[in-house]
């Protein structure tokens, strides 16, 4: 979307304009000090749904009525303006009829198109295409926060409109507007909202892929418990195994556990009619056993150095 700062004035208390016109692409203002060149930052910012009216007191805010800004957007012009008498509201107006030689009067600000202050800030994102409702791209985050974060606005744009001067080149000052850190972290967040980089879609999908990640970690657990599961029951089933060895003199099957559980049915159908054909000249049992007592004397050996310690 192209657009531009058009116009930027305000109308005296006798009804006269006092205003600046732009043009697509850099324009340099220059002038003496003190002839209101700053004002016309603070003019937009007010109009553009500043909360407070921060417009240096002095020749222009002891005569100004109303104070007004004009946006080409959209093939149309898009006309905001603020009268300080009524603090809490401002007009918009989308004019698709507007002559281009941004001609208009003190009677052009009819009453009918001021808004409140939220419901001008919601209108106007519309305009510019802030129509984001949902900003959380991680939904196991927002539970733990137990709240949405906030969506954009209007507000958070203005340092992508507005630079001061002294700042304009410092490469850390895009958000200098905001001295709150959460205000500041929010702005810069949403900031590829403002560019048009991202839409609704976009955090849809990050919502679904996080959900995902969420997912594959779940199965990576349930895996790894698994896992675990098996290799223990392998050592139990192996165990078994060598057990019925040494009592049968030979082995049940040539396969580890290991290799058993793999295909546990095919073995279970091998044994089901299986008939123990016992090795009585085998000596498995006589040599376990005589492992096992030494086993037993060693520990006993070292249960009693340990007392003596």
């Amino acid at each position: 979307m192209r657009s531009y700062v058009a116009k930027i004035g305000l109308f005296d208390k006798i009804g006269n304009e006092h205003s600046v016109e732009l043009q697509p692409g850099i324009n340099v203002i220059t002038g003496r000090s003190s002839t209101g060149k700053s004002a016309l930052i603070e003019i937009f910012d007010y109009c553009f749904g500043s909360s407070e009216e921060t417009i240096p007191d002095g020749i222009i805010t002891d005569n100004a009525e109303i104070y007004f800004v004009i946006l080409s957007i959209k093939k149309a012009f898009l006309v905001l303006a603020r009268n300080p008498s009524i603090s809490t509201k401002v007009f918009l107006k989308y004019d698709l009829k507007f002559n281009n030689d941004l001609l208009i009067d003190r009677e052009y600000f009819e009453e009918d198109y001021f808004l409140s202050l939220n419901d001008f800030k919601s209108t106007l994102g519309n305009f510019l295409g802030i129509d984001i409702i949902d900003t959380d791209e991680d939904l196991e985050q927002k539970k733990l926060r137990k709240r949405s974060k906030g969506r954009p606005s209007v507000r958070n744009m203005t340092s992508y409109f507005l630079q001061h001067q002294n700042l304009i080149a410092n490469k850390h000052s895009l958000f200098y507007r905001f001295d709150q850190k959460e205000k500041r972290e929010q702005t810069i967040d949403q900031f590829k909202i403002f560019c048009g980089f991202v839409d609704q879609e976009y955090y849809l999908k990050k919502q679904a892929l996080n959900e995902l990640r969420v997912e594959l970690e779940r199965e990576k657990r349930l895996n790894l418990s698994h896992n675990d599961y098996k290799n223990q029951l392998s050592i139990k089933l192996q165990d078994y195994l060598n057990d019925y060895n040494y009592i049968v003199g030979k082995p049940l099957f040539d396969q580890f556990a290991s290799n058993i559980l793999k295909a546990p049915k095919q073995y279970l159908d091998n044994i089901e009619d299986y008939e123990i054909d016992p090795d009585y000249e085998s000596d498995g049992f006589v040599k376990r056993l005589k492992k096992l007592n030494e086993e037993k004397n060693t520990e006993l050996g070292n249960k009693e150095k340990r007392q003596f310690v």
